[in-house]
């Protein structure tokens, strides 16, 4: 079912030229649900311009992952990722390490 929307929204940004409009940036939404004073949970849902010229779509993708703020300098994030469709890798682990100044 999810796939329907998906190539529902591909058609559509191909429909109304918005290819360019990718190019320039992702479509995505993202939101942050604090769980405590230092730990965040996060998800991300988007479509990206797909690298790939031949193909006909765009890679689509939910990701989910939390945040942990070591200090005021400091966060330390872990993240799990899927594609929407065939055009998006099927599960990424993501790790990272941010540093604020």
């Amino acid at each position: 079912m999810i796939g329907d929307y998906i190539r529902l929204l591909n058609q559509i940004i191909s429909a109304l030229a918005l290819d360019s409009v990718l190019q320039a940036a992702p479509l995505t939404f993202a939101t942050e649900i604090p769980i405590s004073s230092d730990l965040t949970f996060v998800t991300d849902v988007g479509i990206i311009t797909n690298t790939e010229k031949a193909e006909d779509g765009h890679p689509a993708f939910i990701l989910g992952g939390i945040i942990y703020s070591l200090n005021d300098n400091i966060d330390l994030d872990l993240g799990l990722q899927t594609g929407l469709n065939k055009y998006e890798s099927d599960l990424a682990l993501l790790v990272g390490i941010t540093l604020l100044y």
